[in-house]
């Protein structure tokens, strides 16, 4: 089947989806209240885990699911499960930049020319490259650890966070060694302390450069980070409850976190740090350029002159970490990312409630977001649409493949989700988006993304993926590491293709989708791929390339 009546088998799919109205929860199978003697929490952990939930879980709590994952996940039940995940120590981003900056080689990292010119003519060339004029560097060292690193439910909550604690390649560009650091510090810190978090976060001199923290002098404060401190890695504008609905004020209004002229007390507290070596060591207090006046924060607190900068920065994050609205607001934000994009207030509170009674440890908190009901047991309509990133890795580890990542940089770039290359602090969407024309006013921060152009450039990566035999690596890449992108056909699947369509349909469904195909869906993909007929190994290869091509293009999978 040529490209072109792909396109137009998509497109009667989708009618098949719109007209039947079968895009909600799609099918049952295997459904946590239909396997368990009750909706409660110890019946759901108590229950044996199907094959289709067990997919369904892997899509919130890893980049997709592989064979191993959903026979462990299987084997040791949900909540052994994620303690495991929990346990495992921070894997490190695969480093194409060959080491050169390793511990050992801080003190060589700058001049970076003199550095790379040490080694041979090609080594020295991808040096240069990966190591510092690209910023697909760090997005091809993501994808290839998001495919093939065991830790990986602290990787999906690292990518959370960079999306709340945003530094972007977009305004750093050329520094690929920074964001590369900044993310492993991140993935190191994602099960810690929230404030030891945000004390790296405000120590890091790429954050320093990217928010103006960086050499900020009491003759003149930059606002900038202690803004965005307050806006998004904390508190939030406005205040909340603990159940992160947003509290009202007599007048029926919205209340307003903070005045202006604390803002201007924070960024003062927040004066005399500078970088002593670019991007590679924490920010150090510098000179007498710390204001050390007296300050108002929130909630009353102050910070008594004569404060030291190191000091006003532990009473600063030590403020907004215990501030009543910060729990719920990163606790919500982080249920959107890994579960659902519209949380019930009941769900948030539950977790925020643990957030707030830990002061902030994140590995709780990670536990309370996929040990809850809402995430074992969903609701109608409580799921999210899956973001590119998660759509590419999902796509590889659910059917098997060799990549050296960089395919994958190339399609999260022309689908608008390069990763750490959000347009600006405020990540590649607002965690308050909405769905248009939505009368509930369903939360859907990753619909944002989704335009024509997004759309178009799924659709042909998927194509291209599906029915190439492989994606080139770059022509920099170092050759060891070089191994471009393709998938590999399970020789089961491919037995599947040739003997029974409507079985190989629906062992897709629950193999990729955790069985959200409807009925209608799955007749309509078996009888197109029937419409390839022969026995061949060319023809079943073809009819199941088909049969993917076509789940992975439906709303019912995409919307999970």
């Amino acid at each position: 089947m040529d490209s072109w009546n792909r396109c137009k088998a998509v497109l009667l799919l989708l009618a098949c989806v719109l007209l039947t109205a079968c895009g909600g929860s799609g099918g049952t199978e295997g459904r946590a209240n239909a396997d368990s003697d009750d909706g409660t929490i110890a019946g759901l952990l108590a229950a044996p885990i199907t094959e289709a939930q067990a997919v369904r879980f892997l899509w919130k709590s890893s980049f997709g699911p592989t064979t191993e994952s959903i026979a462990r996940l299987r084997q040791l039940g949900y909540a052994r499960f994620v303690d495991e995940q929990l346990a495992m120590p921070a894997g490190v981003y695969s480093d194409y930049m060959l080491g050169y900056i390793a511990p050992t080689n801080v003190a060589a990292v700058e001049p970076r020319e003199a550095y790379c010119a040490q080694f041979p003519t090609e080594t020295m060339t991808a040096c240069t490259y990966w190591a510092y004029w690209t910023n697909s560097g760090p997005s091809t060292n993501f994808f290839k650890s998001a495919l093939t690193d065991s830790d990986q439910l602290r990787l999906r909550v690292a990518w959370a966070l960079s999306q709340i604690l945003v530094v972007s390649n977009s305004l750093l560009p050329k520094e690929a060694y920074g964001m590369r650091l900044y993310q492993q510090m991140l993935r190191d810190q994602a099960f810690g302390n929230y404030k030891t978090l945000l004390e790296r976060v405000s120590k890091s001199p790429l954050m320093g450069a990217y928010l103006n923290l960086d050499s900020s002098h009491k003759d003149a404060p930059n606002q900038n980070y202690a803004r965005e401190l307050l806006q998004l890695f904390s508190v939030g504008a406005f205040a909340r409850n603990p159940d992160g609905t947003f509290k009202l004020g007599a007048n029926g209004n919205r209340v307003e976190n903070y005045t202006q002229e604390q803002v201007r007390d924070f960024s003062r507290a927040l004066t005399g740090w500078r970088a002593n070596q670019r991007w590679v060591r924490d920010m150090e207090p510098f000179g007498d350029a710390h204001d050390s006046g007296s300050k108002v924060l929130l909630n009353g607190a102050s910070i008594p002159a004569g404060t030291s900068a190191s000091q006003a920065m532990s009473l600063v994050l030590t403020n907004v970490t215990q501030h009543p609205s910060t729990a719920p607001n990163i606790s919500r934000q982080l249920i959107q990312f890994l579960v659902t994009s519209h949380p019930s207030p009941a769900y948030v509170a539950r977790v925020s409630r643990v957030f707030s009674s830990t002061g902030g440890d994140l590995r709780l908190v990670t536990r309370a977001i996929l040990l809850d009901t809402e995430a074992l047991n969903p609701p109608e309509q409580n799921g999210k649409l899956i973001e590119p990133v998660l759509f590419l890795t999902g796509l590889l580890r659910s059917v098997g493949f060799v990549s050296d990542g960089y395919a994958l940089d190339q399609a999260a770039s022309a689908m608008g989700q390069r990763p750490f290359a959000a347009p600006s602090v405020f990540n590649y969407y607002s965690p308050e988006f909405e769905l248009p024309l939505s009368s509930r006013k369903l939360k859907a921060p990753q619909f944002a993304l989704l335009g024509f152009q997004s759309t178009s450039a799924k659709s042909q990566w998927l194509n291209t993926l599906i029915y190439s035999d492989a994606i080139p690596a770059h022509s920099l890449m170092p050759k060891a590491l070089a191994t471009g992108t393709r998938l590999l056909w399970p020789d089961a699947w491919l037995d599947l293709a040739g003997s029974n369509p409507m079985g190989l349909v629906a062992m897709l469904d629950t193999r990729l989708t955790g069985g959200t195909l409807s009925a209608n869906v799955k007749q309509y993909i078996a009888t197109r791929v029937q419409t390839i007929s022969g026995s061949s190994s060319s023809q079943k290869i073809e009819r199941l390339r088909l049969a993917v091509f076509l789940i992975f293009s439906s709303p019912q999978f995409l919307v999970r």
